[in-house]
């Protein structure tokens, strides 16, 4: 029967395990501690809730249990109160940004839905990254540092290299294709290598258990059908040969995928009504 395993007082989301399952991660935002990133041993009914030192996200675990990638913006990167307020490529400023409070806008997200506050001008906001630790502890290492945001990470289960994705046009409000793609990057150097290309969005890259195929979501533009696609990768994730649809045929839009533990088939979900 299940049982609560956290505080009841605190919101308590995103749980994953630990490869060995001794561990659990979750995400709460608990008094003063600007950590959110939490870890729990599983031995028992819940117990002391602590933190790992260098982790600031959610962990993704290598498969040996060894490391921990996580997805962070750098540390000092918010901007002073009013920088971005002016944006960059306003036709009129002010002599004295500190004395003018105002703002001059030229971007459509200024402003978030559900919020009250006005966003800086994009190009003053950080872009998260990729950051490597020890899953006992210690320094990050920045694996990426690119000027997009990243999401969909997986390790490649050699421990070599990881997956995620990332859209290069992010910021180009006037970009209306989907143009979200995959990359790699090689843990040793960070080397980073892109292995789709635009138009159409891919997401969601999950290797199997071999390493031998990468599966992955893709669409090919705005209201088309989503499919669920295999193909064969070399080394760093390289594609080999034209990725296989496996809904081609399907009228629903699949879920992100994960394989079974033989390597033989790929679980996702899917909406079957309104």
């Amino acid at each position: 029967e299940p049982y609560r395993f956290t505080a009841p007082t605190v919101d308590s989301y995103s749980p994953s395990w630990s490869p060995d399952g001794s561990l659990l991660s979750f995400t709460s935002m608990r008094g003063e501690d600007d950590n959110s990133t939490w870890f729990v041993h599983v031995a028992g009914r819940g117990g002391e809730a602590f933190h790992i030192e260098g982790v600031r996200g959610e962990p993704v675990w290598s498969q040996d249990g060894e490391w921990i990638v996580y997805l962070a913006e750098p540390d000092g990167s918010l901007p002073d109160e009013r920088e971005g307020w002016i944006a960059p490529d306003a036709l009129t400023g002010t002599l004295d940004s500190q004395r003018f409070d105002g703002r001059v806008i030229t971007s459509t997200r200024y402003k978030r839905d559900g919020t009250l506050s006005l966003r800086p001008h994009f190009s003053v906001e950080d872009a998260t990254d990729l950051y490597l630790v020890s899953s006992e502890g210690g320094r990050p290492r920045r694996l990426t540092s690119l000027p997009f945001d990243k999401a969909d990470v997986s390790w490649a289960p050699d421990g070599r290299s990881l997956f995620f994705t990332g859209d290069e046009r992010q910021n180009d409000e006037s970009n209306e294709q989907l143009t979200r793609d995959i990359w790699s990057v090689r843990v040793n150097d960070g080397s980073v290598t892109s292995l789709t290309t635009n138009p159409g969005s891919e997401t969601a890259p999950v290797p199997s258990p071999d390493g031998t195929r990468l599966a992955f979501l893709s669409n090919p533009a705005r209201g088309e059908q989503l499919d669920l696609m295999v193909v064969y990768i070399g080394t760093g994730g390289r594609f080999l040969g034209v990725p296989l649809n496996l809904t081609e045929s399907w009228d629903l839009d699949p879920g992100p995928p994960q394989w079974t533990a033989d390597g033989t088939g790929i679980l996702f979900s899917a909406v079957t009504g309104g």
